[in-house]
């Protein structure tokens, strides 16, 4: 009899869909061995079917009722900021296993198994002792969807044959950050192509540049390569998306403006990963910002000191090992 993996994870236009993103990824590696189900909040339920994962799920009301769904056949995997203490107990008692995603290290004693794919993130940081929780941290089980982990395996990067930058900021992109680079490039006089995710189809209707603008929503997995890898540089917050970047072996400005990203960027820019712009939030952030990513995007002894870099840091097999640890 499979064990099942309950992934316990929300998304709206609020927060995005990083967390669920990450929880797919997981599910990928597994579903040939473990029976995966979804559990959202009735509240999200209609964004998690607008993302046709293809799992099935199950509806709650609260946290408190995933209790009642699992039993010591079950792993549960938590992908969130917001599950209390007390209900990481009762869940530990529970279930077979209790797993975490948490990009914001803390003393995780309530767990039996921690992941963190922080570049360089250190055991330290976690006041714990490893007898007690079991730490996966590091770029060596980075969550990436399957057909980021494929090319990873095996590509080479074609960054030298691409023009363009490839700017996303999410799905929430809480302080229009993507549109701000957007408008700021142009008005530096930047020439080249130019594929913006928009957070919204609204948004995206909303705004008329000129011919170099490529006006991007709703990606999907194969979507996201496409216009990635057709781009020669790409401008994305220090998150997944960072990651899935580095798996095409593309040269990456990042910078951070949420409390999760800072230590993701941080690890970056010291294993020279990525060039960065730092915190950003307003238009002024912005400016200065993209001032800098212009230097970047024709320094090309940057650009393949990053890709021999990243070559180095995603291999493409952390799929594998997370399988291999949960089995």
């Amino acid at each position: 009899m499979k064990r099942s993996v309950f992934f316990r994870a929300d998304g709206n236009d609020k927060i995005g869909r990083g967390h669920i993103s990450r929880c797919v990824a997981v599910a990928d590696m597994l579903c040939n061995d473990f029976e995966i189900i979804f559990v959202v909040l009735v509240s999200n339920e209609a964004y998690f079917l607008k993302l046709n994962i293809g799992y099935n799920h199950h509806v709650i009301n609260e946290n408190e009722e995933v209790l009642d769904a699992i039993d010591n056949n079950t792993l549960l995997w938590l992908d969130g900021y917001h599950f209390s203490e007390d209900f990481k107990t009762n869940a530990k008692k529970k279930a077979y296993k209790l797993i975490e995603t948490n990009d914001i290290p803390y003393k995780a004693n309530n767990v039996d198994v921690l992941v963190n794919h922080t570049p360089k993130i250190s055991v330290e940081k976690f006041h714990v002792s490893e007898n007690k929780v079991q730490l996966l941290l590091g770029l060596k089980y980075v969550l990436l969807r399957k057909k980021f982990l494929k090319i990873a395996q095996n590509y080479i990067s074609k960054s030298e044959n691409a023009s363009g930058v490839f700017i996303c900021f999410g799905g929430a992109d809480t302080f229009n950050l993507g549109l701000k680079f957007v408008t700021t490039l142009l008005s530096l006089g930047f020439k080249d192509p130019i594929y913006w995710v928009a957070k919204s189809l609204e948004e995206s209707n909303k705004h008329s540049f000129n011919k170099n603008v490529h006006l991007l929503y709703g990606l999907d997995e194969a979507g996201m390569i496409q216009y990635m890898s057709a781009s020669k540089v790409v401008l994305i917050p220090s998150s997944v998306l960072s990651f899935e970047a580095m798996a095409l072996r593309k040269p990456i400005f990042t910078s951070f403006f949420a409390d999760n990203q800072e230590l993701i960027y941080k690890g970056l820019i010291l294993e020279e990963l990525a060039e960065g712009g730092g915190y950003i939030k307003t238009i002024e952030d912005v400016n200065l910002a993209a001032k800098s990513f212009i230097m970047f995007y024709s320094d090309e002894i940057k650009h393949k000191k990053q890709i021999e870099n990243q070559q180095i840091a995603i291999d493409g097999y952390s799929g594998a090992r997370i399988k291999n640890f949960l089995q």
